[in-house]
C-alpha cells in the first residue's frame, strides 16, 4: 500500500507543476532606411526600402531563433520555428520573404503582385532564386505599414530580447504594443444621475466579448435591451459611486479563499475607501472556532480539514457581491461565516451575525439549501431565529435553489428551508450562461436550473465569470448561488447612497421590488413575480450598429457579427464571431462562410476531403521557386491548390484549405473535416468517425470522440467504438487496443483520489490519517466520480476481464479493475436520490474497509442496497483471490478453515440482507492470506486488529 501511495504522490506533484509562460508580447519594431516618405518614394526606392525592411525583419527573426529559450515553454506561437530548424540543418544559409498581407497589391518587390511588369516579375524571381528568398507566412515577425520616412513591423518577443532588437542596423525604436481605448464615450452621465438621484455615477467600461465577461452586471443596471434597436448591446456597468461603501455583507457559505481572485479583493488600503475583507469564524458541532487565517478560513476538527480544498463556492459567491472587478458592491465590506452546513451551525452563525452586526447596515446572503429531512426538524428554529434577526434590522437575502421546481411555502416538495420561510428575500437565477453565436435575447430568460414560485421575490443573471486585470477568465460559476450575492450587492448599493435611511427586511424588499423591471422575463408561470433586479438605472445607450442599413458603420476587414459588433477575425476568440453560420453579416464585413461560391464548376465537393495521412513536408511548403501568388475572381488556383482566407494560392494539403479555416471554395479546392447531416451528409474517411459535433476525427489519435458512449455518429463514420464488452470482442486488435487504452484511462479518471484537490488532504508521511469527508466535500469527490460512469466500468468488470489480453496491458487492467471496485465502497450511497448520503465517512476507512473484513461498520453498509452490494462484490473477489492462493496447500490450518467460514457466512447474510445475523460475528481474519506480500510488510499494525462487532436492531422500515 506505501508503494501505491508513494507513486500516488509523485502523480499529485506532477500534477501541481506549473510552467510559467513567459511574458511574451507584440513589439512595435521601426526601420529607418531612407529619409523620404514610403508612399511618395519612386518604385527604385521602394524597392530598396521593401529589401531593407524583409533584411532587419530576417535579423529579427534570426535572433528569435537563437533565443527560443527565453519564451518558456508553453508558447503555442513558436512552433513554427520547428520546422524552420528543419530547413536550417539542409543550410545555413537560410533567407525568407516576409509576406506582407496588408500592402499585397501595391509593394513593387513582393512577390503576390499581380500589377507588375514582366520585367519587374522576372527580376524578382531572379532575386528570390539568387539569394535563395523563401516566402514565409510568419506569426512572430509581421508587416504592418510606413510611417513617415521609416516603416513599422511586429515582432512577438519577450522583453529580455528587446535591446538586442533595439541594436540591429537601422532599427529605431522597439516599443510594446498596447490596446488602445476607445475615447468615445456612448453614455451621459447626466442624464444617469438626474434618472437614479445618485449623488455621483461610475462606469465600469465592459466590450461586448465572445463569452459575454461582466454581462451580469451589465443587466442589472440597464432596462432590457431592445434587440430591434439600431443600437449594439451595452455592456458597461453604471453604478452608484458609493457601492456599498459602509456596508457589511455577511457571507454563510463553505470558506473564503482571496488567493483564488487577489484583484477581486481589493481592500484599498490607504484611501477613503478602505474595507474589511476577512472571515469572522468557522462554524460546526454547533459552535464557533477560531480563524487562523482571515483570508483563508476552512473548518477544522481536532486538526482535521472538512471543507472542500478548493473553496471555490463560498469564494465565487463572495466576489459575486463584493469583487473589485467582478462583484457589485466594489466598496461593500465583508465577512465570510465558514460552516459545515448543519442546521445548527447556521443557527450559530446567525447568532454570531447579531451580536455583531451593525443594524440597518447589514445584509447577510446565504447560497446553500437544507434538505427534505432536515426541514421537518429545523423549521421552527432557523424561522425564530430569522425573525430576530428582521426585529434587529439585518436583512437576509437566499438562493432559490436550482432544482427547476416550485418549493415555495405550501408545496409538497421542500427542499430548500429558506423557500418557505418568511423574512427572507429570495433570489431566482436568469440564463446568462450561454455566450458566443446564441442568441443573446436568452439572457432574459429564467435558467433552466432556477426554482420558481410565489414566494421567489426577484430574478439576477445566475452566471459569473472571474477574470483578472488582463480580462482573462480565471474561473466561472453558475446557479441561484451567484444570483443571490448580486442582489446582495446590489442591495449594498442602495443602502450606502440612501445613508440617511434605516432600512428593514420589508423596506428593502419593497425598494428592490419598486427598481425591478416587470414582466421581461420568459419562461415564468402566471404564479411567479416577474420582476429583474435593477439598481434604479434604465437608460440605454450603445453604439450604432455595423449592420445599420445605410452601411455607414461597416467593418472594413473585421467581421460584423450577429450583435452588431465589429470583431477581429484574426484573434481568435473574437473570430469564432465571424462564421456566417454563426450569424456573421458578410454584407458589413469580413466573415468566414463554409458552403459559399458562386461559381458552379467550383462548387464545393462534400466527397472531396482533407486527407490527414499527408503530413505535412516543409520543403515542399517552403520551395524557393514556387511564387505565392494571389487567388481571386480572376486568378484562381491550380487544381492542387487552394485559395487561403488570406487569397494566397497553397498546396491543398495545407490547413489553410479547409474551408472551417477560411478557405476559398470559389477560387480553388477547398476540402473539410465536417460531417453529418448539418453538413451536407458527409461521410468521413477510412478510419475516421464523425464526432458529436460534426467533425472528422482518426480513430488512432486515441480521442474518446470515437465512442458512441460520447457521442459519435455511427451513420457517417467509417467505425464508431464502444466500452460495452460484448461488442469489443468483435474487434479488429488494432480498435480492440484503442478501447482497451481508453478504458485504462478511465479506470485512471475514477479513482477518487483525483478528486481530492487540496494538497492538505494528502499526507503521505502520516500513517494514521483521520481526515472526515463530510457533505459538500464529499459530494464534491463523488460527483465527477459517479458522473464519469465509474460504476458502470465496474460492474461490466467481469465482462471486460474475459476479454482482456493476456499481455502487459490487459494485466494492468484487470489489477486496476481489482482496485477500483475496492474504492467504489467511498461513494457509495446509502440512498443514490439523496445528496451526501453516503456509506463511509472516515477517510481511513477507505483503506481499512478494502483491506480487512475485521474493520467492517455492518451500520455503514448492510442496510443499503447500493452499500451492501458493492461490499459484497468486494468480499467475493478477496474470498476467490484466498481460496485460489491455497487450492494447491493440502495442509490448510484450522485458522485458514475459519476464515473461509467466516467469510462464506457473511457474503451468505449479506445476500439475503441479514444484517443482525451479520452484525453478530466475531471476526477473525489473516491478512496473509490475501494481501500482496509487500503491503502486508507495510501495512499499519493498528489496521490490523481484530475487533469483536456488538449487534444492533434495524427497523426494517428504514431500509432503502
Amino acid at each position: 500500500m506505501k508503494n501505491y501511495f508513494f507513486l500516488l504522490l509523485v502523480v499529485i506533484f506532477n500534477y501541481f507543476i506549473i510552467n510559467v509562460l513567459a511574458e511574451n508580447e507584440y513589439y512595435l519594431v521601426s526601420i529607418k532606411g531612407k529619409s523620404i516618405e514610403y508612399d511618395k518614394a519612386s518604385k527604385k526606392d521602394k524597392k530598396e526600402i521593401n529589401e531593407l525592411v524583409n533584411d532587419r525583419m530576417n535579423d529579427i527573426y534570426d535572433v528569435i531563433i537563437d533565443n527560443q529559450d527565453a519564451y518558456g515553454k508553453n508558447d503555442e506561437k513558436i512552433e513554427e520555428i520547428n520546422e524552420i530548424s528543419k530547413l536550417r540543418k539542409r543550410g545555413e544559409k537560410i533567407k525568407f520573404k516576409f509576406i506582407n498581407h496588408n500592402r499585397k497589391e501595391k509593394e513593387l518587390d513582393n512577390d503576390i503582385t499581380v500589377n507588375t511588369d514582366d520585367d519587374n516579375n522576372k527580376l524578382l524571381k531572379s532575386r528570390s532564386i539568387e539569394e535563395n528568398l523563401i516566402p514565409i507566412d510568419s506569426k512572430l515577425v509581421i508587416h504592418v505599414c510606413p510611417v513617415a520616412d521609416y516603416y513599422v513591423v511586429i515582432a512577438y518577443i519577450p522583453e529580455s530580447l528587446v535591446e538586442e532588437i533595439k541594436s540591429l542596423p537601422n532599427v529605431i525604436s522597439c516599443r510594446k504594443s498596447g490596446k488602445l481605448k476607445k475615447a468615445m464615450k456612448e453614455y451621459n452621465e447626466k442624464e444617469i444621475l438626474n434618472e437614479t438621484k445618485w449623488k455621483d455615477v461610475t462606469i465600469q467600461e465592459n466590450e461586448l466579448d465572445y463569452y459575454f465577461r461582466n454581462i451580469h452586471l451589465s443587466m442589472m443596471s440597464q432596462e432590457k435591451f431592445s434587440f430591434n434597436s439600431s443600437l449594439t448591446y451595452d455592456n458597461n456597468y453604471y453604478y452608484p459611486s458609493t457601492a456599498g461603501k459602509g456596508i457589511d455583507i455577511y457571507v454563510i457559505d463553505n470558506g473564503l479563499d482571496t488567493s483564488l481572485s487577489e484583484e477581486n479583493f481589493d481592500t484599498y488600503a490607504g484611501t477613503p475607501d478602505e474595507r474589511i475583507i476577512k472571515c469572522d469564524g468557522i462554524f460546526f458541532d454547533g459552535h464557533i472556532h477560531t480563524v487562523p487565517n482571515e483570508k483563508r478560513c476552512i473548518i477544522e476538527y481536532e486538526g482535521v480539514t472538512i471543507t472542500r480544498g478548493s473553496f471555490n463556492h463560498g469564494t465565487t459567491v463572495a466576489i459575486s457581491a463584493i469583487g473589485t472587478l467582478n462583484g457589485v458592491a466594489k466598496k461593500a465590506n465583508l465577512h465570510s461565516l465558514a460552516i459545515d452546513y448543519y442546521t445548527y451551525d447556521v443557527l450559530s452563525a446567525f447568532d454570531y451575525i447579531k451580536k455583531h452586526a451593525v443594524p440597518h447596515k447589514s445584509i447577510v446572503n446565504i447560497s446553500s439549501t437544507t434538505y427534505e429531512d432536515e426541514v421537518k426538524f429545523s423549521l421552527k428554529e432557523i424561522q425564530d431565529k430569522i425573525n430576530e434577526l428582521n426585529d434587529y434590522g439585518i436583512i437576509i437575502i437566499a438562493s432559490a435553489g436550482n432544482n427547476n421546481k416550485n418549493h415555495c411555502k405550501g408545496h409538497t416538495e421542500v427542499d430548500n428551508i429558506y423557500n418557505a420561510l418568511d423574512g427572507v428575500i429570495i433570489i431566482g437565477a436568469l440564463n446568462n450562461e450561454n455566450h458566443g453565436y446564441d442568441n443573446l435575447e436568452r439572457i432574459y430568460e429564467k435558467a433552466s436550473y432556477s426554482n420558481y414560485g410565489e414566494c421567489v421575490d426577484l430574478f439576477a443573471p445566475g452566471t459569473i465569470r472571474i477574470t483578472n486585470k488582463n480580462n482573462e477568465i480565471i474561473s466561472n460559476g453558475s446557479g441561484t448561488s451567484f444570483a443571490a450575492p448580486f442582489v446582495s450587492g446590489l442591495a449594498a448599493t442602495i443602502m450606502a447612497e440612501n445613508s440617511d435611511i434605516k432600512y428593514n427586511f420589508e423596506s428593502l424588499e419593497n425598494k428592490l421590488i419598486e427598481l425591478s423591471i416587470k414582466d421581461v422575463i420568459k419562461g415564468l408561470d402566471d404564479k411567479t413575480p416577474n420582476r429583474l433586479a435593477n439598481n434604479g438605472k434604465r437608460i440605454t445607450y450603445g453604439e450604432l450598429r455595423c449592420d445599420e442599413p445605410s452601411g455607414k458603420n461597416k467593418c472594413g476587414e473585421k467581421c460584423c457579427s450577429s450583435y452588431g459588433i465589429c470583431a477581429n477575425s484574426e484573434d481568435y476568440e473574437s473570430s469564432l464571431l465571424c462564421f456566417v453560420e454563426k450569424g456573421c453579416q458578410s454584407e458589413f464585413g469580413y466573415c468566414f462562410d463554409y458552403n459559399y461560391t458562386d461559381d458552379p464548376e467550383n462548387t464545393f465537393n462534400p466527397e472531396d476531403t482533407f486527407n490527414p495521412e499527408e503530413t505535412f513536408n516543409p520543403e515542399e511548403t517552403f520551395n524557393p521557386d514556387d511564387n505565392i501568388r494571389i487567388c481571386d475572381k480572376d486568378n484562381k488556383c491550380e487544381e492542387d491548390e487552394c485559395c487561403s482566407m488570406d487569397g494566397n494560392c497553397v498546396k491543398n494539403y495545407d490547413e489553410l484549405c479547409l474551408i472551417e479555416n477560411g478557405c476559398q471554395s470559389e477560387f480553388g479546392n477547398c476540402s473539410t473535416k465536417k460531417c453529418g447531416e448539418q453538413n451536407g451528409n458527409r461521410k468521413c474517411q477510412e478510419d475516421e468517425c464523425c464526432s458529436k459535433d460534426g467533425v472528422c476525427i482518426n480513430i488512432f489519435s486515441y480521442s474518446g470522440e470515437c465512442f458512441i458512449e460520447n457521442g459519435c455518429i455511427e451513420e457517417y463514420s467509417d467505425q464508431c467504438l464502444s466500452t460495452d464488452p460484448s461488442i469489443i470482442k468483435d474487434y479488429d486488435k488494432e480498435y480492440q487496443e484503442i478501447v482497451y487504452s481508453y478504458i485504462f484511462n478511465k479506470i485512471a479518471q475514477c479513482n477518487v483520489m483525483n478528486y481530492i484537490d487540496d494538497p492538505e488532504l494528502v499526507d503521505f508521511n502520516n500513517e494514521n490519517i483521520k481526515i472526515l469527508f463530510k457533505n459538500e466535500r464529499r459530494d464534491n469527490i463523488c460527483k465527477p466520480y459517479r458522473n464519469n460512469n465509474c460504476i458502470e466500468i465496474i460492474n461490466n468488470s467481469e465482462e471486460y476481464s474475459k476479454y482482456l489480453p493476456d499481455d502487459e496491458m490487459g494485466l494492468s487492467i484487470k489489477d486496476s479493475l481489482s482496485l477500483l471496485k475496492k474504492f467504489n465502497i467511498f461513494c457509495a450511497m446509502k440512498n443514490p436520490s439523496s445528496k451526501n448520503d453516503y456509506c463511509i465517512t472516515s477517510y481511513s476507512k477507505i483503506f481499512t474497509v478494502v483491506s480487512t473484513l475485521s474493520e467492517i461498520i455492518i451500520d455503514d453498509f448492510c442496510p443499503y442496497d447500493e452499500c451492501r452490494e458493492t461490499y459484497l462484490s468486494i468480499l467475493n473477489d478477496d474470498y476467490e483471490r484466498m481460496k485460489s492462493m491455497v487450492k494447491d496447500n493440502n495442509n490448510i490450518d484450522n485458522r485458514t478453515l475459519r476464515t473461509f467460514k467466516i467469510y462464506e457466512k457473511s457474503i451468505k447474510l449479506l445476500s439475503e440482507n441479514k444484517c443482525d445475523e451479520l452484525a453478530k460475528i466475531d471476526f477473525y481474519l489473516d491478512d496473509d492470506l490475501y494481501l500482496d506480500e509487500e503491503i502486508n510488510k507495510n501495512k499499519d499494525k493498528k489496521i490490523k486488529k481484530i475487533v469483536k462487532k456488538k449487534s444492533k436492531c434495524y427497523n426494517n422500515n428504514n431500509k432503502k
